[in-house]
């Protein structure tokens, strides 16, 4: 019983690595343009209203969606809200940060 037990555990993680693989690559795939995922990354770094995107972050993507945020954030708080921000908009892969808190 306790090998039955074990094969059902180990063909569960087969198929939820299976299941996560598969998403992974389907998210990559849907990779949009570069320069569509920095206008939407930018529109949600300007909804959130505590950023002045004309001086105080640019945003850049690279062709595999990866988002860099550069400049500078008044807060510690603000610099987590872009940063969450960009990782949640749709086509970004990865998002490496590069923000200053203003002193």
């Amino acid at each position: 019983m306790a090998r039955a037990g074990l094969f059902i555990a180990g063909i569960t993680g087969c198929l939820v690595l299976a299941a996560s693989a598969a998403w992974a690559a389907d998210n990559r795939s849907q990779t949009a343009d570069p320069q569509q995922i920095t206008s939407q990354v930018e529109q949600r770094l300007a909804a959130e209203g505590s950023v002045d995107m004309s001086r105080q972050i640019k945003v850049s993507t690279s062709d595999a969606g990866v988002v860099t945020l550069d400049g500078l954030a008044d807060s510690s708080l603000a610099e987590q809200k872009a940063v969450r921000d960009a990782q949640e908009t749709p086509g970004v892969t990865r998002v490496i940060d590069h923000l200053t808190i203003r002193e």
